[in-house]
């Protein structure tokens, strides 16, 4: 059986795109085909943190150019990749039915690997809640600052708020310490406990780690190098993790109430 996650984050800028790439490295080097999929489309940046130049892009799909499959981009261990297309402005207004076109090639493309992972947009816009929809589990990527959690949990509501079916995980990322990783994942689950009546589960923390920005910059974030430092190590780990919280959906224990938010 495939699986489908879609990796989401309330704001940009807290390694979304870092939890993607270093989960489909981890992955993949564990045996399993895998595929991923840059659904920030029209901003895309998978094939920038992979140091690959795509020939094609969604867009391309759209009109006619290429077939899904063929679109596909190969990546560092033969990890498979669809390009969002970049700076492309029909792609950042993609009418409705384009939409689910787009989610159609994921589900169809998704049946040919083990895995498959969505880099979706930061925010909570419609796009970035189908891409959670379509997928068998949600991961929340969040740092410890206070606008970031509030961020991810504004998207965690809305998650479960678009099916009670909701599987939802959280990631902290940048974190000095695991307690620090642990009390920010505590302050939104028990937000969420409290105002949408379920928990969300904790994948655990990666820590602030200098490497990873010097390998990005020498452009040698290849499978070679991604697991050398404390933060690869880290999204190691926790790629081995995510099958553990696919079959079952988060537990609701109580009726949901009115919240307005997370408050400190």
């Amino acid at each position: 059986m495939s699986s489908i996650y879609c990796i989401s984050s309330g704001k940009g800028g807290v390694g979304k795109t870092l939890s993607s790439v270093y989960f489909a490295l981890s992955l993949k080097k564990s045996g399993k085909s895998v595929l991923i999929v840059d659904g920030d489309v029209g901003l895309s940046n998978v094939d920038v943190v992979m140091g690959i130049k795509p020939r094609y892009n969604i867009l391309d799909v759209f009109n006619g150019t290429v077939e899904p499959f063929d679109a596909l981009e190969e990546g560092p261990l033969g990890i498979k990749i669809l390009h969002g297309g970049s700076g492309i402005s029909q792609l950042s207004q993609m009418r409705e039915t384009d939409k689910l076109m787009f989610m159609s090639y994921i589900k169809s493309l998704a049946c040919h690997f083990d895995v498959t992972i969505i880099d979706a947009g930061a925010g909570i816009s419609p796009t970035v809640i189908e891409m959670n929809e379509v997928s068998d589990q949600s991961i929340v990527v969040t740092t410890p600052e206070t606008h970031a959690m509030t961020d991810a949990y504004a998207l965690i509501k809305i998650l479960s708020e678009s099916s009670r079916d909701t599987n939802i995980s959280v990631l902290v990322n940048q974190v000095r310490t695991s307690e620090e990783g642990e009390k920010a994942f505590s302050r939104i689950a028990d937000v969420s406990e409290t105002f949408l009546g379920f928990r969300p589960n904790y994948l655990g923390s990666v820590p602030s780690d200098p490497q990873v920005s010097a390998l990005l910059r020498r452009r040698t974030s290849e499978a070679s190098f991604s697991f050398q430092t404390l933060a690869g190590c880290a999204w190691a780990k926790i790629s081995h993790k995510l099958s553990e919280f696919t079959a079952e959906p988060n537990i609701r224990f109580q009726q949901p109430s009115l919240g307005l938010g997370l408050e400190y």
